[in-house]
């Protein structure tokens, strides 16, 4: 619990000081979600298809930003650490098993952050200069 403590103070604290601007990457959930935070590690397992769950044992649902958008660049390289043609041969091995589908792709951060807005259960990443408070904070990625 001290660490979803200290993962919300973060989140409220980077939003209150400048950290969540331009060139940060913020992944994002709806505003109605039970999560306080999120580690990096923990996103990852949701977007590579390790865990279907977060927050209190709710499901899931990320949405993920098309290749090129500066997040997207930054998320793959900090989060997943991992290329676009890793990530899509991760995903080809999953899909071929039938053991589930890669995150919806969506062209920006602000279509991103109004979906996330709009589904319960959702989570995103939107480059920080996007950020007001239709949606929650889980973690910066500066």
């Amino acid at each position: 619990m001290t660490q979803l403590k200290r993962l919300l103070a973060l989140a409220i604290l980077a939003a209150s000081s400048g950290l969540a601007v331009a060139g940060n990457v913020a992944i994002i959930t709806h505003p109605g979600s039970s999560a306080v935070g999120i580690t990096a590690e923990e996103a990852a397992n949701i977007y590579l298809g390790k865990t279907g769950v977060f927050g209190k044992g709710s499901s899931v649902k990320p949405v993920d930003q098309k290749p090129g958008t500066p997040a997207h660049t930054k998320f793959y390289k900090e989060v997943l650490n991992k290329s676009d043609q890793q990530f899509k041969a991760h995903w080809s091995r999953i899909m071929f098993s039938g053991k589930g589908r890669p995150p919806q792709e969506l062209d920006s951060d602000i279509a991103v952050k109004n979906w996330v807005a709009s589904n319960p259960n959702s989570i995103g990443y939107v480059d920080g200069s996007v950020l007001d408070n239709s949606v929650k904070i889980l973690l910066i990625i500066p």
